[in-house]
């Protein structure tokens, strides 16, 4: 077996690297800058990472505003009903195939109950509900059926669900609107219909024009 090796690395053009170096390193690394280059770069991160913050932080509250604002018009608009909104079977139909779990999720229950009228979110509550339906209660039962989807749907729909949009929380929202819910900014990330960044820069208010003191 014949082992090559190099002499003189510098003449031939090369540079030593240590274990764990990875393409693109070397003059580009943090310790071969020099020093005010390595601030500035330091710098232009973490102001990387304080605007990605404010942008969470931002959205965030959009999204647990506009939570609160859709669970209160679901609970006026369609599990109020007697009968269900059009297209409310389907609806659910496609649901129940392509949500996992869709009526297993502890607290989508909870907030069923919620959404249904129970002050505590309590369970028992609902069963209640369905107990009493009499004999021609078809309409009723199958509102109720729709609330229990929309409670699971709602309860996975966080207020940072515009960050990753799930296929769950989208075809929700495109339901809600076509039953005449209109989406706000942030939820229309969620149904791609807007982008983080054009939602984001609209919520930021704008300093208001400042007077000319040398007028």
């Amino acid at each position: 077996m014949i082992d090559y090796y190099c002499t003189d690395p510098a003449a031939a053009g090369l540079s030593l690297q240590g274990p764990g170096h990875r393409p693109g390193d070397g003059a580009a690394s943090g310790a071969e800058l020099d020093p005010s280059e390595r601030d500035a770069r330091e710098a232009a991160e973490l102001d990387k990472k304080r605007a990605e913050r404010r942008k969470l932080i931002a959205l965030n509250k959009l999204g647990d505003a506009a939570g609160s604002v859709r669970v209160a018009w679901v609970r006026e608009h369609l599990v109020s009903r007697r009968t269900p909104p059009k297209g409310a079977a389907r609806f659910i139909a496609d649901r129940v195939v392509n949500t996992w779990g869709l009526f297993e999720d502890h607290h989508g229950r909870t907030l069923t109950a919620q959404i249904l009228g129970s002050a505590e979110g309590a369970q028992a509550d609902v069963r209640q509900l369905v107990a009493k339906l009499g004999d021609s209660g078809d309409g009723r039962a199958q509102v109720l059926l729709l609330a229990m989807a929309l409670g699971t749907l709602e309860s996975r729909t966080p207020k940072d669900a515009w960050r990753a949009p799930s296929d769950a929380s989208a075809a929700y929202l495109r339901f809600l609107s076509a039953c005449g819910y209109p989406l706000g900014p942030v939820e229309q990330i969620i149904t791609g219909e807007a982008d983080s960044e054009t939602v984001y820069a609209d919520s930021v208010p704008t300093e208001p024009d400042q007077p000319d003191v040398h007028g």
